[in-house]
């Protein structure tokens, strides 16, 4: 659920809202605590808030053809599970299962301490440093529609500090849509048998 939070956040963030937060641990974690709860349903209440979305933590589909062109400089962190990251599972709105070329694969799931829990700032720096992405990097994350990338896009901009971070939203769903070149894409034989096996 934290990616979902995380691509909430960085909608509203693009959209020019500064004063913003995620609760860490989610609802498990404020249950857990004894926290007050309420299920009754609010009706909204319109607010004077104005909209002007930026691009600054955006990458579009024409910035993420350029960096595998070999146009312009980026690291493609693919922020799936592995499976999907080597073609062996893919989204079912993905017309075939593979990553993007020259992509590294670096899962949402290493920034949790715990199950539900993002780590801490300093220790997201570190783990970036040890990953290999500096605070000057331009980085691209992206996943299968933008929510796994959500993650690996909050912990790098907004825990590690790195400036640069964007988040590419339609990810290798409109990728693979769009007829672009891939990587680790398994040829007709081996992509059935891992439909009938389940892992697609």
């Amino acid at each position: 659920d934290f990616g979902s939070a995380a691509r909430v956040y960085w909608t509203l963030k693009s959209s020019g809202l500064t004063d913003l937060a995620i609760l860490n641990g989610g609802m498990s974690a404020w249950a857990g605590e004894g926290l007050p709860l309420e299920t009754k349903a609010n009706a909204p209440v319109a607010s004077d808030v104005d909209i002007t979305f930026s691009d600054r933590w955006l990458a579009t589909a024409d910035d993420v053809a350029q960096v595998v062109d070999g146009e312009r400089s980026a690291k493609l962190i693919d922020s799936r599970p592995e499976p999907f990251f080597q073609g062996q599972q893919s989204h079912a709105a993905a017309t075939k299962p593979g990553t993007l070329p020259g992509a590294e694969n670096i899962s949402h799931a290493v920034w949790f301490d715990q199950p539900t829990e993002v780590m801490d700032a300093p220790a997201a720096a570190d783990l970036a440093a040890k990953l290999g992405i500096g605070q000057q990097d331009q980085v691209v994350a992206f996943c299968n529609t933008g929510h796994w990338a959500a993650t690996d896009w909050f912990a790098l901009s907004e825990l590690a500090g790195v400036e640069d971070a964007k988040l590419y939203p339609e990810s290798m769903v409109g990728w693979s849509q769009s007829g672009g070149d891939m990587e680790n894409t398994p040829g007709l034989v081996r992509n059935l048998l891992n439909q009938i096996k389940g892992s697609n």
